[in-house]
């Protein structure tokens, strides 16, 4: 897998909109480039033979559509490193499996390090829970 491509620099995205004729504001390109989140119009408009994989960074995703996987058929694939994403779900849960002594013990420590992120995330969730419910 290639190398994961950079989003152009706002300079480069300005000039090709100004080519392309595109009918979005030096402001909105600004914000879009500063978040790394363009649009899909503006992706595929200002680089329409780029592959899925390359539009997908671009437009800030972590999954994106591409060929079917040879093994499962899948076509989700994931940005990071192009592998299939239910590849990905089986082999992962397969490694918990073989090193549950050690998938254990890591997950332990990891509550141990964020006790107040979790308390704060389940907080944070009952209260929308409650909310929803009334």
């Amino acid at each position: 897998m290639s190398a994961r491509p950079k989003l152009p620099s706002l300079a480069e995205v300005i000039a090709l909109a100004e080519q392309t004729r595109l009918d979005v504001s030096v402001v909105d390109l600004a914000r879009m480039h500063k978040h790394s989140e363009m649009s899909a119009e503006v992706v595929d408009a200002l680089w329409p033979d780029a592959s899925p994989r390359v539009k997908a960074i671009y437009q800030g995703l972590t999954r994106y559509n591409d060929t079917a996987c040879k093994k499962c058929g899948s076509t989700l694939r994931m940005v990071g490193n192009g592998r299939c994403w239910a590849c990905h779900k089986v082999s992962t849960a397969k490694w918990r499996m073989l090193n549950l002594t050690k998938s254990t013990r890591d997950f332990a420590k990891w509550q141990a390090k964020n006790r107040e992120y979790r308390n704060t995330y389940n907080r944070a969730l009952r209260t929308r829970k409650q909310e929803q419910a009334a």
